[in-house]
């Protein structure tokens, strides 16, 4: 009896415990989906919601958007010009460049902004281009009795680059004028990119405009574009500004496709120009290879990319 007993209240026990279970499932079922409806509601809900808000206020706003877009860009353009044109009026009132004779301009590059300008003019003087280049990879009179490479050991590509650019196009400007008006225009273009780097990073090209004027106003602690022009920094600093706009740009969880692919581009034009025009550039990179490796570990970067 005892064992009959015991064996009809295990089956009973099984037989609650199952119908338990059964319940359960039962009520989790039901939780899910009366879960998955509400979503399916909630969703419905907003997209009637967007699609409300597409028909009333979506062409004013891409509107706004597009003029605040054209304002900030205009914004930008201009604020490089007023740069590139305010140190080219402290170089023209400190030395009166346009009024003196043309030794007096050369002499006016003291240093080694000499030098550099030197492999300049001899360029744009050569009856033989390419053969003067070729004769710059081996040279012996910088360094006698040593030859050297003079485009890689003081970095004048960019003098190559304008010479280029001075005999190919038959620009009638005086050498002179148009190598500094190059690097007054180059650091236009540094501001610029700092513009747009400032306006991505805060969402405002109105703080952009603020960054190039404190840059402007800080000039001294800035730039010396204004009192040595040939200068290696002046040439490659608003390529390393124009690299950490396209990095800006890379970043953004949006970008894809075709948008992706020309930020990478110019990540690595900016960055090529950057190294090879100076000399102290090295520095620059770790600098700046810390600075990623950091945000990445941080997770504040997107991994993929």
């Amino acid at each position: 009896m005892t064992v009959s007993l015991k064996r009809r209240n295990k089956a009973a026990h099984s037989t609650s415990s199952d119908t338990v279970t059964q319940n359960k499932t039962e009520t989790n079922t039901v939780n899910k989906s009366t879960s998955k409806s509400k979503q399916n509601d909630r969703e419905k809900n907003n997209s009637n919601i967007h699609e409300r808000h597409r028909g009333t206020t979506s062409p004013i706003w891409s509107v706004l958007w597009a003029l605040n877009v054209v304002l900030g860009v205009g914004a930008i353009v201009a604020a490089g010009g007023l740069h590139a044109w305010y140190m080219y009026q402290l170089h023209e009132n400190q030395l009166w460049f346009s009024h003196i004779q043309e030794i007096e301009r050369e002499i006016s590059f003291r240093t080694e902004s000499g030098l550099y300008y030197s492999f300049y003019k001899y360029l744009v003087n050569s009856p033989d281009f390419l053969k003067d280049i070729q004769r710059l990879t081996v040279n012996e009179s910088t360094q006698h009795p040593e030859a050297i490479n003079i485009l890689a050991r003081m970095n004048i590509y960019q003098e190559v680059i304008l010479a280029t650019l001075y005999r190919q196009f038959g620009i009638s400007l005086q050498p002179i004028f148009f190598y500094i008006y190059s690097i007054f225009c180059l650091n236009g273009v540094l501001v610029s990119a700092l513009c747009l780097l400032t306006w991505l990073l805060s969402k405002s090209w109105m703080a952009g405009i603020l960054s190039a004027a404190f840059y402007m106003f800080n000039r001294l602690d800035t730039t010396r574009v204004d009192s040595s022009v040939p200068l290696r920094e002046n040439f490659a600093l608003p390529f390393l500004w124009i690299q950490a706009a396209g990095i800006a740009m890379y970043f953004k969880p949006r970008v894809r496709g075709i948008l992706e692919s020309c930020c990478q581009m110019i990540i690595f034009l900016s960055t090529l120009l950057f190294c090879c025009f100076w000399q102290f550039s090295q520095f620059i990179m770790l600098l700046q290879g810390f600075s990623l490796f950091a945000v990445w570990v941080l997770g504040l970067v997107p991994t993929v990319k």
